[in-house]
């Protein structure tokens, strides 16, 4: 039933979609979800808190690669708080955040009075060269946020513009997010698994095989997590 008012619903939304307004709905789910100490989600304000935390999930398979004591990263399109786990046996961990909305948000911590392990900075996924240094970091990491960009391609290129050579960048995003929101608000394009590659597309028959644009600077490992989630990893070439 879902799926069919979807379909039925999907020209009105294609008209109505608002990128403002999905801006303004972001803020008002974190501002939510930052004076409720997570909402739905208790467990994700808590870990995000806390300066120990310890790095899981995917995020294990990148920095099991990187041989550096000090690993340097870059966490894009952040949200409030970072996701990356500020711990991992062995390593030293210097982690920066950014978010095109980090100013509001970080208006709200203040407001509520917390002092978060890594405060997010104001950048575009677009300009990140313009504020970071180009082939700097050992890991960039982009979590549910690409998908949201004016220019997924450019960000892309972005992150990898600031990714050192032999350093690492990942991704984990909904698949086709664009398809399953109807083109509401940020969800303006499709991320998905097509004969192996990383593809993005969008409205007017737009699609890009991103595999294939930057195989010259990047090796990609694509899969599906739960159904519904594509992953990537890609190590810079050069290093």
């Amino acid at each position: 039933m879902k799926k069919l008012l979807k379909k039925m619903f999907a020209p009105f939304f294609y008209l109505t979609a608002n990128r403002e307004g999905g801006l303004r709905n972001e803020l008002k789910f974190w501002e939510r979800w930052i004076r409720t100490k997570g909402w739905l989600w208790p467990e994700d304000f808590e870990t995000r808190m806390d300066p120990r935390s310890v790095v899981t999930g995917y995020h294990c398979r990148v920095l099991e690669k990187i041989s550096s004591d000090t690993i340097y990263i870059l966490d894009v399109g952040a949200g409030p708080l970072t996701s990356v786990g500020k711990t991992y046996e062995g390593k030293k961990l210097v982690i920066q955040a950014c978010d095109p909305l980090a100013d509001e948000y970080n208006k709200i911590i203040r407001r509520y009075s917390l002092e978060p392990p890594v405060v997010t900075e104001k950048c575009d996924g677009e300009r990140l060269s313009e504020v970071y240094p180009r082939d700097y970091y050992d890991w960039v990491n982009a979590q549910n946020c690409v998908d949201h960009s004016y220019d997924p391609v450019l960000v892309l290129q972005e992150i990898i513009s600031v990714t050192k050579s032999g350093g690492y960048i990942s991704l984990n995003h909904e698949v086709n997010a664009a398809r399953n929101e109807a083109c509401r608000g940020l969800h303006q394009w499709n991320f998905s698994k097509k004969n192996g590659d990383f593809v993005i597309s969008g409205k007017r028959g737009y699609k890009k095989n991103i595999t294939q644009e930057f195989r010259d600077q990047v090796e990609l490992t694509i899969w599906i997590d739960n159904n519904n989630w594509i992953c990537v990893i890609g190590k810079k070439k050069g290093g």
